[in-house]
């Protein structure tokens, strides 16, 4: 799946280059209802491999604190140790995006994740030189993306 012709998205800003302190933690993300946990250099499981490196999940808050009742979710997103460290902002961005797209927007999965497509071309083109945006093209042509 190639990053090459965005379609116009008037609503959409490219936020400023995302940027982590920690290779796992809490994130706020846009108009995502929910708190978000990530991690990245996550080892093959049954949501994310190196052909499948990224995954975001609803996830239920644990442990539950006596007397609350229902469940809290965060959204937790999966980064696989596989990518390179260089596309790893662009691999969070997308599945932040198509996360706040989903729940926040209340697209159907498969809308959002093609807008999350177009938006994280975008966000690459703002933040890579040409010659890494191709290199990023070349390694997500090698994935098996929806």
């Amino acid at each position: 799946m190639s990053f090459e012709d965005p379609k116009s998205n008037k609503e959409f800003q490219v936020p400023e280059r995302l940027q982590f302190d920690s290779r796992k933690g809490w994130y706020k993300f846009g108009d995502v209802p929910y708190k978000i946990y990530f991690a990245f250099d996550c080892p093959d499981n049954r949501f994310i491999n190196s052909k499948r490196p990224a995954a975001y999940l609803l996830t239920p808050d644990r442990p539950r604190k006596p007397g609350v009742f229902g469940t809290i979710y965060s959204v937790s997103v999966f980064i696989h140790e596989s990518v390179p460290k260089n596309f790893e902002d662009l691999v969070m961005f997308h599945e932040l995006r198509e996360a706040e797209l989903r729940f926040g927007k209340g697209m159907k999965t498969s809308e959002a994740h093609k807008q999350a497509v177009i938006d994280t071309t975008a966000y690459a083109k703002k933040y890579l030189s040409e010659e890494e945006f191709n290199e990023f093209n070349k390694w997500a042509d090698s994935l098996l993306l929806e």
